[in-house]
C-alpha cells in the first residue's frame, strides 16, 4: 500500500519528472475522461464466464489490476478474486495467489498456482491499462481545457478600463448579466469616459484568426482516435483528413489496431484455458470488434 502523503509532497516529487505547474491528472475533466477511456477499453474484449460471476467487477480487475485468481470457495464454489501473488519459481513466475475477503477465509498461504488456483492476467506483466488510460486522459483534458479558454475568449475580448473597485465591480456584473443571455443591460454612467465614450475597447480585432477551437476538436479525436487504435477498437487512423484514404492505409490501421489487442486475448486466453482445465469451466476471451481485412487497392471515403 502506497503511503499517504499531501498534495505539496506529492506535487514536488512529480515536479521532477513533468513540468513544473503542469498536473493534468487531478481534476474532474482527467476523472471524466478516465472513466469514459476504461469503459471504451473495456469494450473491445468480449468475455464468456459464468452468469454468477459480475461482468463489471471481473472486467475491471484485469483491466485495472491486471490480474486476478480462479479459486473454489467452499461456501461460494469456483470464483474470481481479485489480488496478489507471492514466491517465485525459478523463471520468477508467481507460485502463489493471496486474496483478502472478510467474508470467507482464505488460505494462511494462499493458493498453489496451477493446482488449485488460476491466475488470468491481460498482459504478460501482470499489469493492467491505467497508465495508458491516464496518459490519454491528460491529453484529453489539457486539450478540452484550451478548447474551453479558447471558445470563451473568443467569445468575449476586451479589456475593461476601471478607475476603483467599485467600478470593477459594475464592469463585472455587466458582462455576467450579457453571458447569461440577457438581450439588453441598462448601465450607469460611470462605466463611460468624460467624452461619453464606453470604457471597454476590443483586445483582439480579428478575433477569427484566434479561434483555434475547431483545431482543438480535430485534436481530441485525433487522440480519441489514437487510444481506439491503441487498445484495439478499430477507428479512423486520420480522422482529422478531408481526403480520402487508399485501402493500404485502412489495412496498416488495422495491423496497428490488432498489435495490442492480440496480446490481450492470447494472454487472457492462456490463464482461462488453465482456469477451464482445473475447474471444468468455459472461460473465453475474444474480440468484439474483428478487424476485416481490405484485399483490393482502391480508394475508400474516410
Amino acid at each position: 500500500m502506497d503511503v499517504p502523503i499531501l498534495y505539496r509532497g506529492r506535487n514536488l516529487a512529480q515536479s521532477s519528472a513533468s513540468p513544473y505547474g503542469v498536473h493534468t491528472l487531478d481534476n474532474a475533466t482527467a476523472a471524466y475522461y478516465s472513466r469514459y477511456l476504461m469503459k471504451r477499453a473495456v469494450s473491445a474484449i468480449k468475455l464468456t464466464i459464468p452468469k454468477e460471476w459480475p461482468l463489471n467487477y471481473v472486467q475491471y480487475i484485469l483491466f485495472g489490476y491486471g490480474f486476478g485468481g480462479v479459486v473454489d470457495v467452499p461456501r461460494y464454489g469456483v470464483i474470481f478474486q481479485g489480488g496478489s501473488f507471492y514466491g517465485r519459481n525459478v523463471f520468477y513466475q508467481p507460485t502463489r495467489f493471496i486474496t483478502a475477503n472478510p467474508l470467507f477465509n482464505a488460505p494462511a498461504n494462499g493458493w498453489k498456482v496451477g493446482k488449485n488456483c488460476a491466475l488470468i492476467k491481460l498482459q504478460p506483466d501482470f499489469s493492467g491499462i491505467q497508465d495508458i488510460i491516464s496518459t490519454y486522459a491528460a491529453r484529453l483534458a489539457l486539450a478540452y481545457e484550451a478548447w474551453q479558454l479558447n471558445t470563451q475568449n473568443s467569445k468575449l475580448a476586451y479589456v475593461l478600463g476601471a478607475e476603483n473597485k467599485g467600478q470593477a465591480a459594475s464592469f463585472e456584473k455587466l458582462f455576467d448579466t450579457i453571458q447569461s443571455g440577457v438581450p439588453a443591460v441598462a448601465t450607469g454612467q460611470n462605466l463611460f469616459g468624460k467624452d461619453g465614450k464606453p470604457r471597454w475597447f476590443s483586445f483582439v480585432n480579428d478575433l477569427k484568426q484566434n479561434y483555434v477551437a475547431p483545431l482543438l476538436s480535430d485534436d481530441m479525436r485525433s487522440i480519441m482516435s489514437e487510444f481506439d487504435s491503441f487498445v484495439g477498437i478499430p477507428s479512423n487512423p486520420n480522422s482529422g483528413k478531408k481526403e480520402r484514404q487508399i485501402v493500404d492505409e485502412v489495412n496498416a490501421n488495422n495491423v496497428e489496431t490488432d498489435t495490442l489487442l492480440d496480446l490481450f486475448v492470447e494472454t487472457l486466453t492462456e490463464g482461462m484455458t488453465e482456469a477451464n482445465e482445473l475447474f471444468g469451466l468455459t472461460l473465453k476471451a475474444e474480440k468484439k470488434y474483428p478487424v476485416i481485412e481490405q484485399s483490393m487497392t482502391k480508394e475508400v471515403e474516410s
